[in-house]
């Protein structure tokens, strides 16, 4: 099993679009904040079936880092074999002030 490995702060994807949704970290409430290392926004997950042998899998995830402790979470892995492949991976990285770095 082969691993692609792409690390990248995806961490703070806080899309302007409308359909993405407002991810201000101002608007976390505090007591979520708390004793927090991460606060997952939004996840969604698609499974589109294409044909009787193939598929195709969409994941999307919005993470808010609030500490140093968070660092792990933004690696972004995708496990693979000779029966998949990786097509397209994108990974978009935002500081607090919604400025895309």
């Amino acid at each position: 099993m082969k691993y692609l490995f792409l690390t990248g702060l995806f961490a703070l994807a806080l899309i302007r679009s409308s359909a993405q949704g407002n991810y201000d970290v101002a608007k976390i409430p505090e007591d979520l904040k708390r004793d927090a290392i991460v606060v997952i926004r939004n996840e969604e997950q698609f499974f589109d079936i294409k044909s009787l042998g193939s598929g195709q899998y969409d994941y999307k995830v919005a993470i808010t880092i609030l500490n140093k402790a968070g660092d792990d979470f933004a690696e972004m892995a995708e496990v693979y074999d000779k029966f998949s492949s990786v097509y397209n991976m994108k990974a978009t990285l935002y500081d607090a002030s919604r400025k895309k770095n």
